[in-house]
């Protein structure tokens, strides 16, 4: 990166006295008093001695090593390069958070937030943007609310909602409910999710991406004739939330998991292949032949080192949905992908499923 460095100008006399509405001596009238003289000679003198010390300031500057640009960012193995909103962008944001500031001011500071994070790859609980949001939000929760909206900004905004009181801003929240999902966390926060059970539970037919957060509070209160509604979302979950969804209804007291599993198999008939596996993960640990004969299909030619299988997602943070993992769970089958395919060709026809244990056991003769 080039520098420019600025040039000093020296300050010309005659026009600094002009400037001061003084007349050089050459030009003087004959009159001039003799105190006048003698403090024009003295100001000659104080700007000598301040052009002489710019020539010395602009010969440092000069002699001075260029600034060093900031080095290039640093990709990963994979090649993967971190990007953040730039610190300048963010430090002009902050300037502007003032008190005073009206709706439509704090509302475009979270737009030019938006725009400075629109090419951040990478989101911490401890970036600026987070700080901010928070400054701006308990005095502007409507401004901030709007931050999850968007796509820049909803991660640090997320961050942000319990960092700040919503007690005075109840009927705000509950109003932004089914627009901004994320505001269940300030349902759970403050203990209003029982009051919200019927936006709860209706968004569950008509939005099928809700933060998991949103289904554990739905599952959460709940009641029988909702148990129809829970289903229905278990069966439309996508394959990264599956796991969620089915271990909070496996842990709902009187909820008949069995029959839901039997539906989200069935309805997985219609959905993409990465997804009607995973559902055959669960589906196959209930007791549905076809689902673990579509798991045995599924393992893939390859094979990591340590023996497991490649491809296919894994789950969160309740059951690996993989083909192996599963097969590995429900039958006592063992070794590469390759000698768990010839497994079950062996034992395909004297499989029985074991209710009490959910596991797949073979009754044939000899059967390993």
């Amino acid at each position: 990166m080039s520098s420019i460095k600025p040039r000093l100008p020296k300050l010309p006399l005659l026009a600094v006295l002009a400037a001061a509405a003084v007349v050089p001596p050459a030009f003087a009238d004959a009159e001039i008093d003799q105190q006048l003289l003698a403090e024009l000679k003295l100001l000659r003198q104080e700007l000598q001695t301040i052009n002489t010390r710019l020539e010395t300031i602009e010969t440092r500057l000069n002699d001075a090593p260029a600034p060093v640009a900031d080095p290039a960012p640093v990709a990963d193995n994979n090649g993967w390069v971190e990007r953040k909103a730039s610190p300048d962008v963010l430090a002009d944001i902050e300037a502007d958070i003032v008190e005073g500031l009206t709706e439509d001011q704090a509302g475009e500071l979270v737009s030019r937030l938006a725009l400075a994070t629109e090419n951040q790859n990478s989101f911490s609980p401890d970036d600026t943007q987070v700080r901010l949001l928070t400054r701006i939000g308990r005095r502007h929760p409507t401004a901030v609310i709007q931050a999850l909206d968007h796509q820049a900004l909803d991660t640090h905004a997320g961050y942000m909602l319990n960092r700040i009181s919503w007690t005075d801003h109840k009927a705000l929240v509950m109003d932004r409910l089914t627009q901004s999902p994320d505001l269940v966390a300030v349902l759970i926060q403050n203990g209003w999710v029982e009051e919200a059970k019927p936006k709860l539970i209706e968004a569950l037919g008509f939005d099928d991406s809700l933060p998991i957060e949103w289904f554990r509070a739905a599952a959460l209160v709940a009641e029988p004739e909702d148990h129809d509604a829970l289903t229905r979302y278990l069966a439309g979950a996508n394959e990264w939330q599956l796991d969620d969804v089915y271990t909070t209804l496996r842990l709902k007291r009187g909820f008949d998991i069995d029959a839901a599993v039997g539906e989200a198999w069935e309805a997985s008939r219609f959905d993409a292949l990465n997804d009607r596996v995973a559902v055959a993960a669960l589906a196959a640990s209930h007791g549905y032949a076809d689902a673990l004969a579509l798991l045995f299909r599924g393992l893939p030619q390859e094979q990591a080192d340590d023996g497991r299988g490649l491809g296919f997602f894994r789950g969160g943070r309740g059951f690996d949905l993989s083909p192996r993992a599963t097969i590995l769970r429900v039958t006592p089958a063992r070794g590469g992908n390759d000698e768990l395919r010839t497994w079950f060709e062996l034992n395909e026809d004297f499989l029985v499923f074991d209710t009490e244990r959910r596991v797949w056991i073979s009754d044939r003769p000899e059967a390993s």
